[in-house]
């Protein structure tokens, strides 16, 4: 079988520009073996299609990223409640909520913005093997080495997307991707993370940009070295031209976009490849 993530560093693809773009998250505590559309599998259970829940929690996620979340070895939830986590992941002062509730259904009249504000990060790492095996094979290692270092901050996730990149996590509320990462690279991802920091090499993306403000945003921390997460505002995008304002200078990252020649495997076990955007710099001016 060809592996996702293997085929992806043979063909040396990058990973950067390859995060999701939302406005928020949701990360329900659901510890049970996760096929392989779990969030679906989830809302099938809990919100039956065609019920009146099923259409009101179809409006409630219509905006939200589902991510279902566990810790495999504890009891579920806190003194048998269930935790739930909602974060946005705006550009500048992201905010994460957590809730604690006896029953799914109770998520159906939540305020997902009159939680108990939490102001340290949370970790979801992928190890949604039903997706894809890289994610239990890459994912499991870097979540236990995580652990050590962060305990309770720390959470398997499904999927978040970009398997072929695993090791894959997202760091709550920023809403920042990471890929290929190596267990060696735990203790620097949590105390980066808790510095309001970001690790360039690992970075996929974060939640608040496209693809192409991702890949822009890339080469502008590259260029810099600048990695404080709320050093530079996007004030102008458009395809493929983002201006970032930094605390002393504008920056002015023009990009160029193609679809490589070369394909990947996307999926595990997949022996059809398909090509990928290809974002590289064409200048970064300063003002």
């Amino acid at each position: 079988m060809i592996y996702s993530a293997d085929h992806s560093r043979q063909m040396n693809e990058a990973h950067y520009a390859s995060g999701g773009t939302h406005q928020a998250f949701i990360a329900i505590e659901w510890n049970q073996t996760w096929g392989k559309k779990a969030d679906e599998e989830f809302a099938n259970l809990y919100f039956p299609i065609g019920t009146p829940e099923r259409s009101k929690w179809d409006v409630i996620t219509s905006n939200m990223r589902v991510q279902l979340i566990k810790q495999p070895g504890t009891r579920q939830g806190l003194d048998g409640k269930i935790s739930v986590f909602v974060a946005y992941p705006t550009e500048q002062n992201p905010t994460l909520y957590a809730f604690h509730v006896d029953d799914y259904a109770e998520l159906l009249d939540l305020n997902f913005k009159e939680g108990t504000l939490i102001e340290s990060p949370l970790y979801l790492v992928c190890t949604h093997s039903q997706r894809d095996v890289c994610c239990a094979r890459d994912g499991l290692p870097l979540y236990r080495a995580l652990q050590d270092e962060a305990g309770d901050a720390v959470w398997q996730s499904s999927h978040i997307g970009g398997h072929r990149f695993a090791a894959t996590m997202l760091c709550l509320p920023s809403g920042l991707y990471y890929g290929r990462i190596e267990q060696e690279d735990a203790a620097e991802i949590h105390q980066q993370t808790q510095q309001g920091k970001m690790i360039n090499r690992l970075y996929r993306g974060r939640a608040c940009y496209t693809a192409y403000e991702q890949a822009a945003e890339y080469f502008l921390r590259v260029s810099t070295g600048i990695t404080a997460l709320d050093h530079f505002t996007l004030i102008e995008s458009e395809p493929y031209r983002c201006v970032f304002q930094g605390k002393q200078n504008r920056h002015i990252i023009t990009l160029n976009h193609v679809m490589s020649s070369w394909k990947v495997i996307v999926n595990s076990g997949e022996t059809e490849g398909k090509s990928q955007p290809i974002f590289t710099l064409i200048s970064h001016k300063s003002l």
